[in-house]
């Protein structure tokens, strides 16, 4: 009996034994896997981008600049020193987008390759000031709602948008958005959509999604924001492709710029692409198709 029982106490600790040992080598796997998987991915993106930013005409050192990676919505600003730094980037080209206040807008595309410093220098410019004389020979609107007077100043700055403002607005009380778009912008046009509605594409971009990709039609439908809020971006038409009965949803189409009236609008404001909008108006749902920004009058 008691031999028996040795041999199958003896039997069970081998098999714990190896059980232990199968344990060991599925671990040491994973962690190979992990190794490797995490390897992988630092050589995708081991790109590094680094430099300074200074003033064009004394070379001094510009703190507090946003240094905006465009490509890849990523942000930084600048040290005292004028310095700053991007690590882990994927490679491939990157527009690259540099602000400050009192200084001219700085973009520049930049090629990036893995496991390389990529060192640069931006030069940014004192934007010119302007003469009280200049600034007050014309009164313009004064506003008390902060979008209308975030949109008088945009207008007034002259930098990036295509603005419509509001004399001209009243003065075609009864046209359309579209009426009063055309001939008046660039960097998109009115083209004819569903059931001959008046919709909006880019001319910059003719297909929405992957720069390479083709499409039958233009469909890099510029984004509409009212008020600042977001009412329609070029995804909402692929989701409709996908969802039955969507394609009779008006909120998943372009809006008909054709019947929407200008009597309850104070300005108008279109920006081809995110490189040339305020970064205060970036959107997550941006795919480089523009953006029209509708304000309306004060009550």
């Amino acid at each position: 009996m008691k031999s028996r029982l040795g041999a199958r106490l003896g039997r069970l600790a081998i098999v714990a034994v190896v059980a232990s040992m199968v344990i060991s080598a599925r671990r040491a796997g994973a962690q190979r896997a992990d190794t490797a998987a995490h390897d992988s991915l630092h050589r995708v993106a081991s790109a590094r981008l680094h430099g300074t930013v200074t003033r064009a005409d004394d070379q001094a050192a510009v703190g507090q600049a946003d240094v905006w990676l465009i490509s890849f919505n990523r942000h930084t600003q600048t040290d005292s020193a004028g310095a700053f730094r991007f690590d882990g980037l994927p490679a491939g080209r990157v527009l690259v987008e540099v602000r400050r206040v009192g200084f001219d807008v700085r973009r520049d595309t930049v090629s990036l390759e893995n496991g390389k410093d990529v060192v640069r220098r931006f030069s940014l410019t004192a934007t010119a000031e302007r003469l009280d004389t200049v600034r007050t020979v014309a009164n313009g609107p004064k506003y008390i709602s902060p979008l209308l007077r975030g949109f008088e100043e945009r207008r007034l700055a002259g930098q990036g948008g295509r603005f419509i403002s509001d004399s001209v607005l009243r003065a075609n009380e009864n046209s359309t958005v579209a009426g009063v778009l055309s001939g008046r912008i660039s960097g998109a046009m009115l083209t004819t959509g569903p059931r001959g509605s008046r919709v909006l594409v880019s001319t910059s971009k003719e297909c929405r999604g992957l720069a390479f990709r083709s499409c039958q039609s233009a469909d890099c439908f510029v984004e509409i924001h009212v008020d600042g809020v977001l009412v329609y971006y070029p995804g909402l038409t692929e989701k409709a492709q996908t969802m039955s009965n969507a394609k009779r949803m008006p909120e998943f189409q372009p809006p008909d710029l054709s019947k929407m009236g200008v009597t309850e609008l104070a300005g108008i404001e279109l920006y081809e692409n995110a490189g040339t909008r305020p970064i205060e108006m970036h959107t997550s749902t941006d795919e480089g198709c523009g953006s029209l920004w509708l304000w309306t009058r004060e009550k």
